[in-house]
């Protein structure tokens, strides 16, 4: 796979991708667009990867993904969505059809022939990919719970060893309740845990033995998740220095648990 020279390059890339997504509709931070990116690029080996995402609104995550692709030389986004607005978009916003938007984007992107639109729920077009076969898998769709563990039960089968997988939103209660079921609990696969601004990167291991120090990081991080969790219902009582000072304190501690992950 093509690498990245210098630092100088990486940071063409980047800007490259902040020029394409930054007058995008959506809310996907564009340092979570970049670690979408570079799961996608520096993805180890050389074959031509099938990345998935399930939820893409405008397209702003999909292009992110789709410049990995292209960076890297081969691939195929997956970008699965019907495209009428989750339960939560509708109660915000009203009746939505985001199709028309999100393939303009993806064109005026310059990488519509990198991406495969899905107009879909995540479930139904589950039968349209083999177990075994994804490299990189992308939730950020309904966060109601039943469909987040849906998401998770129907797609876990379909990850390769050492693929990456990325959970958007997780503080959001329905997707922090089915990931405490059924992601981050003791001998999963999901492992090698990261967490960039508002989404969950993990490394799909299913062949890594677990061990000790596996359950103690594991339990280290769901006790992080738990005091930012239950720490939203004050956010709002809280002076303005409180909540920052208490967000560098919890940026700190997860930057730990990172770097001990590596």
């Amino acid at each position: 796979m093509p690498k990245v020279d210098s630092q100088l390059d990486a940071n063409r890339l980047k800007a490259q991708l902040v020029d394409r997504i930054s007058s995008i509709e959506g809310w996907t931070y564009l340092d979570e667009a970049w670690a979408l990116h570079e799961a996608v690029r520096c993805y180890p080996g050389c074959e031509a990867l099938r990345v998935v995402e399930i939820g893409s609104w405008k397209g702003r995550s999909t292009i992110a993904l789709a410049m990995g692709l292209r960076s890297r030389g081969s691939g195929r986004v997956y970008a699965i969505d019907p495209h009428t607005g989750s339960r939560e978009h509708i109660e915000a916003y009203g009746s939505v059809d985001t199709f028309q938007a999100f393939l303009n984007n993806i064109k005026t992107a310059g990488v519509a022939d990198l991406v495969d639109p899905i107009r879909s729920t995540s479930h139904e077009a589950r039968p349209r990919f083999a177990d075994d076969s994804v490299n990189v898998l992308f939730v950020d769709g309904s966060h109601e719970y039943r469909d987040v563990i849906t998401d998770i039960h129907d797609w876990t089968p379909t990850l390769l060893d050492g693929s990456v997988v990325a959970f958007n939103d997780p503080l959001m209660p329905g997707v922090y309740q089915a990931l405490r079921e059924a992601v981050l609990i003791a001998h999963s696969p999901y492992r090698n845990a990261r967490y960039i601004s508002n989404t969950l990167f993990f490394r799909f291991r299913t062949q890594a033995r677990w061990h000790f120090g596996d359950s103690v990081l594991l339990h280290w991080l769901r006790v992080l998740l738990a005091l930012r969790y239950r720490a939203q219902a004050f956010v709002a009582y809280m002076p303005g220095w409180a909540v920052r000072s208490g967000r560098r304190l919890y940026e700190r501690l997860l930057s730990w648990h990172t770097a001990s992950l590596v």
